[in-house]
Order: structure tokens, then C-alpha cells, then sequence
């Protein structure tokens, strides 16, 4: 795709396009000698991952002009793709900088029919398209399969470019994924026909429900496959090899496989069903596969704010007043800020994002595979990491107190999500109010960093009992290694009406009030809304006070016997006055006199 209208020329440096395709980050008239300038030993010096290639990695790249890091001086080496490879596309990681790449976006908007947005899976979309193009595979003969399809766009943007395409998941009524969830009444192929949000050719689109560890055709069936960010969900290691020796069987002599799946910049993160690998990981599922394919993953990124690994559900971290956010089950699209923020993830202490990963059924034998810029990009992301947790360790945070739970159990139970929020310790205020008195309970659960999925104990769930509203109020002990959710529930005969989470900056607290024992956590409030401090001394008067209260308990008892002392105190006035006035009756001589009253005889 050609690169280059004339228009105004800004003054930055030439990088390398999506897909190892070169394109040059000036807004003007270029050259092709300038967009295939090559670097010579003079000017360029290949170190740390990128001076690693050899064997084939060698001979399939030669070192082109980059963009230089922030305050940098040196061009980055470039990958040119092997002449002799069909499949011209590189393996690459996801970078912010391929939105601003005109090809990916004439992609987006012209096939998915979408809007460009750093957002990973629209990149994972179009980077699949691409590479399924150059590979030859994209032609109106042509049958192709796809794996954990859904409703996804690309499947109906290939179903224009191609005889047949064959859809596959696991469709059911009630599955965890929004674009595989159908009725059971309705006929399969009819639900993904009708999920095209764009004009398709729909009679091109069949669909089948299938275990991608088994795929239901015959040998040498398609000249393509692919799947997007579904690999990862199929099991463990004996899965993911039943999976690619079931692909490499389907596949025509020559077939292409283009896959995308979570590279993460820690070690594997190992949980059946939800997967994330390392560049280890990434090499077995290569050599693993039995086909062919090119040994470079090129992992370098541009040092820009856009590529900050960011949680991809930031936006529940902040939801004043308990609003609401727009949130798909998946978790992949929050609104406009999702879109906005997931080139590179962090769903716990160690970044991650997609990978795009193109295989060829080949007899050809590959070796070790090189990540070139890989550690480079890992440092510039714990970097940007730090940044984030001490934005959040500084700011008061207001987390959406219901983000997952379906509307129908809104009135029952509410659960912030799994938040990853730094080091620092916390305070956690928590203002419920409901329909009727009755009893509610709140708990703390945690989980290992990147491991949502398995929650640990962090505050056993306890049970109070509530009027109509009140406020809780209790510290949160952050660690850097793992996420917190804040969770409760309403038992049998009360109902939610409201749920307000706030997290404060712990430093804003007294020491006393930051060592609450363990039996007293829990501070039943009056149920007006607090007033915002209006500086950090009377901040800091307001919690000593409540620390010294929370161990003074026989305040209240004491204030109980005044009340009941007092109400004693008026029945023996009243009954006075009762037997008074019978005397006066008595004797109409005596004259009573009492407070407030005219004499009588």
C-alpha cells in the first residue's frame, strides 16, 4: 500500500511500519531510496537484543534507519522481511505507533469498518488482515477457518475476500464471551450471519460449534486459518499442542495460520484457561508448531505515552458517586477510555500486550527465535508502571461498586473489580444505604498479581447490621504484587438502594486510626454525608478523635442509662402531679401550686 501524499513534511526520523513494512513518519514527498534507506556500519551499531540474530534471523534482515528513544542519539535497527518467506508480514508486538502507519488505518476504516482507536484487539483485527493478505491467502477461491470467532469484524471483512469462511467457537446460551452467546433456539449459522455490523456477503459465512483441540474436518480442508486472542483460553501446554497439530492437519500444503495471543514482559503466567506468555513461551508454541515461519518477534515499541501499560479497566477505578461505566463481559472495550488505553496492559504488576504470531504449513526446519528490543521495551514499561502507581498511590480513588454484577443481582451483592494500586496502605470508606433495616456484609479479597482469577482472603466477610445508612470505614494494606477487591452483600430481607466506594490516600490519617485492631475494623458512622476536610489539620483532628472513640465503647452504654435515667426521672414528676391534683380535689382549701400552673382553692 503506497505511503507518502504530499503535504507538510514534519522533522522525525524514519521508523519501521506494522507488519515489518517500512514507513517514514514525515508528512510529505518521499522517496522509495528514502523509505528503504539502508544503515551502514558507520552510522549504526546493532547492541543488546537486536545484536543477537543469526542463522536465519540473519539472513531474513538488514539493519534499517529508526526511531531514535526520547533523548537518544542512535537509529534503531530495522527487520526487512526474507524475499523468500510468502508470508511478507513480520511477527511483531502491538505498538501505538502502527495507528499512525496509513495502511493499518485504511484497514480499519475501510475493511472493519471501525474507527481507529489504541485499542489492542482493533490492532490484532487489522494486523490479521494484513498479514492473511500479503500471505496470498485472501483471494475469492480461497476457504479459510477461524478459531473462537464470535462476532468478531474481521470474520465478515474476510468473508468479502474470499469464496468461504468458516466460524468456529464454542456458541452457547450461556457462555462468558458477549460475541459467542446465542439462543439455543435460533440456527447457528443464521446468529453469525446476522452479527455484521458492515455490508458482508453473508452466504459466504458458515459456522460450527467446536472445540478448537478437535477440529470436525477432513485433512488438507482450507488454505487459511486464524484466531485472535483465543489460543491463550483453550487449557494448558497439551491443549495448546493438540491445538496446533489439529491446525497444521486442516491446512492445505502452503497454508497460512495467523494468530494473535498475550506476550507478557514477566514469566509465563500459567493459569488453565487463561495463558500469558513470556518470549519462552512465545518460542515453544513457534518450534512447537511443526510449521514454518520467521525466527525474528521484533518487540520494539516507540518510548511514547501512548504505549503506558495502563489496567484495562482503569475507568472502574474512577466512579464518583457509584456511576455507572459502559462495560462489555469481556472486559476488552470500557467506554470511550477503554479505547483509549489498552495498547499495553497491566492487569497486575507485570505489563503485557497482543503478539501477532504467522505460520506456514511448510516442510521448512526453523530454529531459535530472536525478540529483538524486548528488555529494552520491558525497562521502558516498569518505568511507565512506576508513574501509574504513583498517580494512583496519590489520588483519591472512587471505584465503580458494581462493574461485573448483572443488573438482576445489583440489589443483592456488589464487587469492585480486582484493582492493582500500588504500594502504599489505604483507607477504605464504604457508604451503604438500603431499603429496610437488616443486616450487610463486607470483605476484602486479594490475589496474586496477573492471577484475578484466584482469590485469597485479604478481610474475612463480616456482618453488620444497618438502619437504613450508614458508613464503614476500615485501612487497606496495598503490596505491589497483588490486586484488591472490595466486596459485599445484603442478606435475606434487605435490599441495596446505593453503594459508594471511596479509597483515600493513607497519609491524610493519623497513626492511630491507620492501627485499628482487628475486632473494631469496622466504624458504624451517622448517615449524613461528610463534609471534605477543609485542611489537613482538621483532617487529622476528626480521625484521632474517632480513633479514641472506637476505644471508649462504653460511651454509648453510659449515654443509654442517661436517657433511660431521664425518662424515670419524668414518670415520677408526672405521677407526683397526679396525686396532688387528687388531694386538691380532696380538700379545696389547700392550694396547689405547681411550674407553669395558676393556684387553686
Amino acid at each position: 500500500m503506497a505511503i507518502g501524499a504530499p503535504t507538510t513534511r514534519l522533522a522525525m526520523p524514519a521508523r519501521t511500519g506494522i507488519g515489518g513494512r517500512h514507513a517514514l513518519y514525515a508528512f510529505g514527498p518521499t522517496t522509495t531510496r528514502e523509505r528503504t534507506l539502508q544503515a551502514t556500519p558507520d552510522t549504526r551499531e546493532a547492541t543488546g537484543a537486536d545484536a543477537r540474530l543469526s542463522g536465519r534471523a540473519a539472513s531474513s534482515c538488514r539493519w534499517r534507519g529508526g526511531l531514535a528513544a526520547p533523548g537518544a542519539n542512535d537509529m534503531r535497527p530495522e527487520l526487512q522481511e526474507d524475499p523468500e518467506m510468502s508470508c511478507a508480514a513480520s511477527m511483531k508486538i502491538c505498538d501505538g505507533a502502527d495507528w499512525f502507519s496509513s495502511d493499518l488505518s485504511s484497514l480499519i476504516s475501510h475493511e472493519l469498518h471501525d474507527v481507529p482507536a489504541f485499542n489492542r484487539k482493533q490492532w490484532e483485527f487489522a494486523m490479521i488482515l494484513r498479514a492473511l493478505s500479503e500471505a496470498g491467502a485472501l483471494r475469492f477461491d480461497s476457504t479459510g477457518i477461524s478459531f473462537g470467532a464470535g462476532q468478531e469484524r474481521p470474520l465478515y471483512a474476510i468473508a468479502n475476500r474470499v469464496r468461504q469462511i468458516w466460524a468456529t467457537d464454542l456458541y452457547s446460551s450461556d457462555t462468558a464471551w458477549p460475541t459467542a452467546r446465542k439462543d439455543n433456539a435460533r440456527d447457528l449459522t443464521d446468529f453469525v450471519r446476522a452479527g455484521s455490523p458492515f455490508a458482508t456477503i453473508s452466504e459466504r459465512i458458515s459456522a460450527k460449534s467446536m472445540d478448537m483441540r478437535a477440529i470436525e474436518f477432513p485433512d488438507d480442508s482450507f488454505d487459511f486459518a486464524y484466531s485472535s486472542s483465543a489460543v491463550e483460553h483453550i487449557g494448558e501446554w497439551s491443549d495448546f499442542s493438540a491445538h496446533l497439530a489439529e491446525v497444521r492437519r486442516v491446512l492445505k500444503p502452503g497454508g497460512v495460520y495467523v494468530l494473535t495471543t498475550d506476550i507478557t514482559f514477566g514469566p509465563n503466567s500459567e493459569h488453565p484457561g487463561n495463558f500469558k506468555f513470556s518470549p519462552a513461551g512465545l518460542e515453544w508454541w513457534l518450534q512447537s508448531s511443526g510449521m514454518a515461519y520467521e525466527p525474528v518477534v521484533d518487540c520494539r515499541i516507540a518510548h511514547h505515552y501512548v504505549n503506558t501499560p495502563l489496567p484495562p479497566d482503569i475507568a472502574c477505578y474512577f466512579a464518583p458517586g457509584g456511576g455507572e461505566t459502559h462495560l462489555n463481559l469481556a472486559g476488552t472495550n470500557i467506554g470511550l477510555f477503554g479505547k483509549l488505553s489498552t495498547v499495553h496492559c497491566l492487569a497486575g504488576c507485570e505489563p503485557h500486550t497482543s503478539v501477532l504470531l504467522i505460520l506456514k504449513k511448510a516442510a521448512v526446519s526453523c530454529g531459535a527465535v530472536e525478540f529483538p528490543g524486548f528488555h529494552e521495551t520491558r525497562d521502558f514499561l516498569l518505568s511507565a508502571r512506576g508513574m501509574i502507581g504513583r498517580m494512583l498511590e496519590d489520588s483519591t480513588l472512587c471505584p465503580q461498586p458494581n462493574p461485573w454484577i448483572p443488573d438482576g443481582m445489583k440489589p443483592d451483592a456488589w464487587a469492585t473489580s480486582y484493582m492493582w494500586l500500588g504500594e502504599k496502605h489505604r483507607m477504605v470508606r464504604v457508604n451503604i444505604e438500603v431499603d429496610q433495616p437488616g443486616s450487610v456484609t463486607i470483605g476484602v479479597n486479594k490475589a496474586q498479581a496477573d492471577r484475578y482469577w484466584e482469590p485469597l482472603v485479604e478481610m474475612v466477610e463480616s456482618v453488620h447490621l444497618i438502619e437504613k445508612e450508614a458508613e464503614f470505614e476500615f485501612p487497606l494494606f496495598c503490596d505491589n504484587s497483588h490486586t484488591f477487591a472490595i466486596y459485599g452483600r445484603a442478606l435475606p430481607g434487605t435490599r441495596l438502594k446505593h453503594v459508594n466506594v471511596i479509597l483515600d490516600d493513607s497519609r491524610t490519617y493519623s497513626q492511630a486510626a491507620m492501627k485499628i485492631e482487628p475486632a473494631a475494623e469496622f466504624i458504624m458512622t451517622p448517615a449524613a454525608r461528610r463534609q471534605v476536610p477543609t485542611s489537613p489539620a482538621s483532617s487529622l483532628l476528626k480521625r484521632t478523635a474517632k480513633a479514641a472513640l472506637i476505644r471508649l465503647p462504653e460511651i454509648r452504654a453510659l449515654w443509654l442509662d442517661r436517657n433511660r435515667l431521664r425518662d424515670e426521672a419524668d414518670r415520677l414528676r408526672h405521677e407526683a402531679d397526679r396525686l396532688v391534683l387528687r388531694l386538691a380535689n380532696q380538700k379545696r382549701f389547700v392550694r396547689l401550686e405547681g411550674p407553669g400552673r395558676p393556684g387553686q382553692y
